[in-house]
């Protein structure tokens, strides 16, 4: 199950080297996942993933991204992200709900983000 969007670090400008990419990622909101494992079984390199089942929400990765990135432009383009959010209360981790609350409020730390 996927469970926030992956934020990108530094390390895949330097393995690129591309300083621009880590922002480029940002800017774009095409990231990566992070998985929450459900039932522990063994899956090898060439697995199959199969979707099993998609929440009603409808909320994707990109438009999250974009709303970490710039929540208030990503709110003005979609007024329902907010309300969407709140309905994944238990797909979406803890940590990802903290991270955008504190975006809309300034108070993320953004060095995070300005040091790419």
């Amino acid at each position: 199950q996927v469970s926030e969007p992956r934020k990108p670090c530094v390390k895949i400008s330097k393995v690129h080297q591309n300083p621009n990419f880590t922002q480029e990622i940002f800017k774009t909101g095409l990231s990566g996942w992070y998985y929450r494992v459900l039932e522990g079984k063994k899956i090898h390199a060439h697995s199959k993933i199969e979707l099993i089942e998609k929440n009603p929400i409808n909320l994707s990765v990109l438009e999250l991204n974009h709303l970490f990135y710039n929540p208030h432009q990503a709110l003005k383009q979609n007024p329902s992200l907010l309300e969407k959010l709140s309905k994944l209360d238990t797909l979406i981790s803890q940590n990802w709900h903290e991270t955008i609350q504190k975006r809309l409020k300034n108070t993320y730390n953004l060095d995070y983000m300005q040091n790419l």
